[in-house]
C-alpha cells in the first residue's frame, strides 16, 4: 500500500520537495499548470547533484492523493486548491507550506472535513533555471494539525507525515499547537521580508544600528497582536528569535526582496496584510506595520 503524494507548485520549494522525494524513493506526482519540464536537475547543500524525470499531472485528471503538499506562493493557494479539487478526496491530508497565514484561515471553510496540516521549514532553495533547483541551506521542519482527522486515524496520519518530512526535511518536529510556530514564522517574515525588500539589503544588514528602532517598534506591535490571539510571548523573546534568523541567514536575499528585484508580486498581503487584519479584529493599531505595508504596496 504505497502512499501517493501530490506536490502542488513547481517553484523553488516545490522543486526541492520533488528532488528530496525522488532521492528518498517516495511515490509522488508534480501537479503543475505550467508546461511539463521533462527533467529536473538538483544540487543539494551537501554538494550531491543529480536529475530525474518526475511524473506530471495537469488539472483535468482525476487522481486522488493520500497527501497533497501545497508549495505554491501564499496568494495562489486558494485558487490552486480550487483548480485541483479532483485530486482531493475526503481522506486526502492537505499540507500547507506557504508563508503568511491567510490560507490557513480560508482553508477551514473550504475543506472543513479534510485533515489539514501546517508545515514550516527553514530549508532554503532557489531555481536559477526553470529546470534546476539548488538547495541553499538545510534546517528543520515542524508541523501540526489545523484540522485534525478523527481520533482513530489521527495517529497513523501523523506518523505518515512524520515519515515524509523526516525523509525530505529532517529533523521534523510535531507541535500539538501549531499556531505558536506559525505566529513565530509570521513574525519573522513580517519584519525581515518587508525591511530587506524596502531597503534593498541582504538579511544580515538588519543587524546594523540603522534598523534597530524600527525593528523594535515592529516587534512590539507584533507581540500585542500575538498576545491578543492567545500566543504567549514577550517582546524580548520575539526579538531574540528574529535576530537569530537575521544572523543565521545574513547572506540571504529574502524572498520578498527577490520578488521586488524581479518585479514580481510580493506576498505582503498574506504576511503584513494578514497581521493588519488580525490587528483590526482585536482593535490594536499597528502604525509601523501599516506604514511598511503601504510602502511595499507602492513599489
Amino acid at each position: 500500500d504505497l502512499m501517493h503524494l501530490g506536490i502542488l507548485g513547481r517553484g523553488a520549494i516545490g522543486s526541492l520537495l520533488a528532488a528530496k522525494c525522488e532521492i528518498s524513493g517516495l511515490d509522488f506526482t508534480l501537479l503543475s499548470r505550467q508546461p511539463h519540464i521533462k527533467t529536473i536537475n538538483y544540487e543539494l547543500a551537501s554538494g550531491e547533484t543529480g536529475y530525474f524525470e518526475p511524473k506530471h499531472l495537469a488539472p483535468v485528471f482525476d487522481t486522488k492523493f493520500d497527501v497533497l503538499l501545497v508549495a505554491t506562493k501564499a496568494y495562489d493557494v486558494d485558487d490552486a486548491l480550487d483548480e485541483w479539487k479532483n485530486a482531493i478526496s475526503e481522506d486526502t491530508t492537505i499540507v500547507l507550506m506557504n508563508n503568511g497565514m491567510g490560507p490557513h484561515e480560508s482553508i477551514q471553510n473550504k475543506y472543513p472535513n479534510n485533515p489539514v496540516v501546517a508545515v514550516l521549514t527553514s530549508y532554503g532553495a532557489y531555481r536559477p533555471e526553470l529546470d534546476t533547483v539548488v538547495e541553499t541551506g538545510t534546517g528543520n521542519s515542524a508541523g501540526g494539525w489545523l484540522i485534525a482527522p478523527s481520533n482513530e486515524k489521527e495517529k497513523s496520519f501523523r506518523e505518515q507525515l512524520g515519515r515524509i518530512f523526516d525523509s525530505v526535511m529532517s529533523p521534523f518536529t510535531w507541535h500539538e499547537d501549531v499556531y505558536l510556530p506559525l505566529w513565530q514564522k509570521l513574525a519573522i517574515n513580517a519584519v525581515i521580508n518587508p525591511l530587506t525588500a524596502l531597503y534593498k539589503v541582504p538579511n544580515g544588514k538588519l543587524a546594523t544600528p540603522r534598523y534597530q528602532s524600527l525593528m523594535t517598534h515592529l516587534i512590539d506591535e507584533l507581540r500585542l497582536v500575538m498576545n491578543a490571539e492567545g500566543v504567549r510571548i514577550t517582546s524580548s523573546t520575539l526579538s531574540n528569535i528574529i535576530n537569530s534568523v537575521v544572523a543565521g541567514t545574513a547572506e540571504n536575499i529574502s524572498s520578498m526582496h527577490q520578488d521586488v528585484i524581479k518585479g514580481r508580486k510580493t506576498e505582503i498581503d498574506l504576511i503584513t496584510g494578514y497581521l493588519l487584519k488580525v490587528g483590526q479584529r482585536n482593535n490594536i493599531p499597528l502604525p509601523h506595520h501599516q506604514r511598511i505595508y503601504d510602502k511595499i504596496k507602492a513599489l
